[in-house]
């Protein structure tokens, strides 16, 4: 079992690349992301979960320590995991996309954004073989609780 504490989605694709590979070579039971994140930029996000998908170890997401959130990006990325788990009184959601520096996305740019990650996530849930809540709802800002 390899741990890996994901505070950021910026800037941690190397060390996720680099920890599967380890894992990999060392034939480890899982990965563990242990996950708070406020979200990120969205290619590193696909790039995260590119690798997540492509993993040969199987990739837990663990949404702690209590109190901790899966917001925006960190909701895709617990979508792309084989097993998503959530410490008591944390959340997921809020995965509406937004423009540098959190500015809104308006006309048909912003209806191309979303279209584009609702069909993300929806293949991502395919993925996983589920239909997940989340995936659904993650696009109109929602968030979950540990217990939804």
């Amino acid at each position: 079992m390899l741990k890996l504490p994901m505070r950021s989605v910026r800037g941690l694709r190397n060390l996720l690349r680099d920890s599967i590979e380890k894992a990999e070579k060392e034939e480890a039971a899982c990965i563990i992301i242990e996950l708070d994140t406020p979200g990120g930029l969205a290619e590193s996000m696909r790039l995260i979960i590119q690798d997540i998908l492509g993993s040969r170890v199987p990739v837990v997401v663990y949404v702690s320590p209590p109190g901790a959130r899966a917001a925006s990006a960190g909701v895709m990325i617990t979508m792309a995991a084989d097993i998503a788990a959530m410490a008591p009184g944390t959340n997921i959601g809020a995965a509406h996309p937004v423009g540098a520096g959190g500015k809104d996305i308006s006309g048909k740019m912003s209806e191309k954004v979303i279209n584009d990650m609702v069909a993300h996530a929806k293949s991502v849930a395919a993925e996983r073989g589920a239909k997940s809540k989340v995936g659904g709802a993650g696009h109109s800002g929602k968030c979950f609780g540990n217990r939804n």
